[in-house]
């Protein structure tokens, strides 16, 4: 009931997710500038899959803030784990003991 209009993407994929991500960030930024005032943006990660990473990655490269929620699950988790670290110690062996 509190969405009152749907913005439909099709990449050409199928039954494949993520399309539509780098299209969404682009989106959001064009929005926040409209109305002769920039909204500032803020991108939320609270658990997610690869697709929850890609949106990051992708609100990080336009300089969007990101805020992520640790100890909620998945994705968000492994972000806060490497996020803590220093360079040095993110290694191989470390992502893959991650993802597991």
């Amino acid at each position: 009931n509190n969405h009152t209009h749907f913005i439909l993407v099709d990449d050409g994929t199928s039954k494949k997710y993520g399309g539509e991500i780098s299209l969404r960030a682009d989106l959001e930024s064009h929005i926040s500038k409209m109305g002769g005032t920039e909204t500032p943006l803020v991108c939320i990660a609270l658990e997610g899959g690869p697709g929850t990473l890609q949106t990051v990655y992708e609100s990080m490269k336009k300089k969007t803030p990101c805020i992520v929620v640790e100890d909620s699950g998945r994705i968000s988790n492994i972000i806060a784990h490497f996020e803590c670290l220093d360079e040095s110690q993110v290694t191989d062996e470390e992502i893959k003991s991650e993802l597991q």
